[in-house]
């Protein structure tokens, strides 16, 4: 155990880990999109529910696996981000080494997953993946830019949306998370808001959670 724990140490220092910006000034970059990033996890959840349904009407009903619809969501999710943000200037979407990602600015990469009430992600721990909560220099992704994950706690029944989040992971721990529900335009299915504390205990953790303060031209 000793020298496993020195073997991870050692490689650890041999990553080149990025800094990353804090919560406030990445919030100040990024305020302009969160209801698009939000609407966009909110539609295409909504599209994954409207071909589930469409198929079990017009084909044989199937009763399809968290996991495939997760992986369907995630697929529809990225076809509403390209169209939305095709035309954005200071914005790619693409594949980065494999990875779908949305880079604003040059500051940030956001990557879409389906989020744990924990707030770990619902992808296999590669290393790759090690690496990006890291926020470790990874081949094929921007350099300079931060990390960050957005995505949805869907319902036990996997027909509504809990919770839409975007979230900072440094060192493999969350650094804040930013609750993106109240961004999202309300379709046909209701969001069933979890409860959260202003700072959310994980472990050794403390994962700060920023809500959308409501102004009197705040209409999303």
């Amino acid at each position: 155990m000793f020298l496993q724990n020195v073997l991870y140490l050692c490689l650890n220092k041999c990553l080149k880990m990025k800094s990353i910006l804090p919560v406030e000034e990445a919030e100040s970059i990024l305020n302009v999109h969160f209801d698009v990033i939000a609407k966009c996890i909110n539609d295409g959840f909504e599209d994954c529910q409207g071909f589930i349904s469409e198929w079990n009407r017009n084909k044989k009903p199937i009763n399809f696996e968290k996991r495939t619809i997760a992986n369907l969501v995630h697929d529809f999710i990225k076809e509403r981000v390209k169209d939305q943000y095709s035309q954005i200037e200071n914005v790619e979407t693409k594949e980065f080494n494999k990875i779908f990602g949305l880079h604003i600015d040059k500051k940030f990469l956001i990557r879409f997953k389906k989020i744990n009430a924990d707030f770990t992600t619902s992808n296999i721990k590669t290393k790759q993946t090690r690496n990006f909560e890291k926020q470790a220099e990874i081949e094929g992704l921007p350099k300079q830019a931060t990390f960050l994950y957005a995505g949805y706690i869907p319902n036990p029944t996997w027909t509504s949306i809990k919770d839409i989040f975007i979230m900072c992971k440094s060192g493999g721990n969350v650094i804040w998370v930013k609750n993106l529900t109240s961004f999202a335009e309300q379709t046909q299915f209701t969001f069933e808001s979890i409860e959260i504390a202003t700072t959310k205990q994980l472990g050794r953790v403390k994962v700060k959670v920023t809500e959308k303060k409501e102004t009197g031209t705040d209409k999303h």
